[in-house]
């Protein structure tokens, strides 16, 4: 998601009514969820940029074992003068380190069970012919399901985060007087 926005408030304004909706993210141990305040929505906020995700309502832990944790959304926005007042651009995904890690345990768990299952084939049909085909059957099977559930995992994350972007985007838009230009 990549929106451009407008508001009428200046860019200061504007930072300063993110931080009334919005709860600056400070850790605290005190909270279940690690974070301080009792607002949805945690933000950092600069002059000129933003980037706010959604508080868990549940335990850290529980939350970090879980792909609603892994693959949230964050929104990232950039704000700039106006002649009208302010120009906002929004900016809704993944983490990108949750992206390139994500794509290289798929690429290199597969590779590697991959690879295993064809080198081995040779060696067991030399040394073991009765469970060659056995053994490469299995292979496949295992790179199957491996590659299923590593697949499977982001398309949870999703599914239990798909409208959070949405959200963030009202919760803006509400409060910060936006106009889609």
């Amino acid at each position: 998601m990549l929106k451009t926005f407008i508001s009428p408030l200046g860019p200061d304004e504007v930072v300063v009514r993110l931080k009334t909706f919005v709860d600056q993210e400070a850790f605290d141990e005190a909270h279940p969820e690690q974070f301080a305040g009792n607002k949805p929505l945690i933000g950092k906020f600069e002059q000129d940029r933003f980037t706010i995700h959604r508080k868990v309502s549940q335990s850290w832990l529980l939350s970090w074992i879980t792909p609603t944790e892994w693959f949230k959304p964050f929104v990232y926005g950039w704000i700039s003068r106006d002649s009208t007042g302010s120009r906002i651009d929004v900016e809704g995904s993944w983490r990108l380190l949750v992206k390139v890690i994500w794509v290289a345990l798929i690429a290199g768990a597969t590779g590697l069970i991959g690879l295993t299952t064809v080198f081995a084939y040779p060696y067991s049909i030399t040394h073991d012919p009765e469970h060659a085909a056995s053994n490469l059957i299995t292979g496949i099977f295992i790179l199957s399901v491996v590659s299923g559930v590593l697949i499977v995992i982001p398309i949870i994350g999703w599914f239990l985060t798909r409208n959070h972007l949405g959200e963030i985007q009202s919760a803006l838009k509400e409060h910060l007087q936006l106009r889609e230009s």
